[in-house]
């Protein structure tokens, strides 16, 4: 069984390639991976971020959402 969150966060985009992971460059820095990797490291299991918007390069947001499926266990 999986507990669902949705997360509320904000960043300052200027030295992150944008919020999406890139699928044609997988080592540029994007929002979402660093994200993921956080929550990896807490619920010791891979996790995947759904995002609710995108940005560019550089671009800051306030107030972002995205959900995340938990295991539980």
């Amino acid at each position: 069984m999986k507990q669902r969150l949705l997360i509320i966060f904000s960043y300052i985009g200027t030295n992150y390639c944008g919020m999406q992971t890139q699928r044609a460059n997988i080592n540029v820095k994007s929002i979402q991976k660093v994200l993921e990797k956080t929550f990896e490291t807490v619920v010791k299991h891979p996790v995947n971020l759904v995002l609710s918007s995108r940005t560019d390069k550089g671009v800051h947001a306030l107030e972002s959402t995205a959900q995340v499926d938990i295991p539980e266990g």
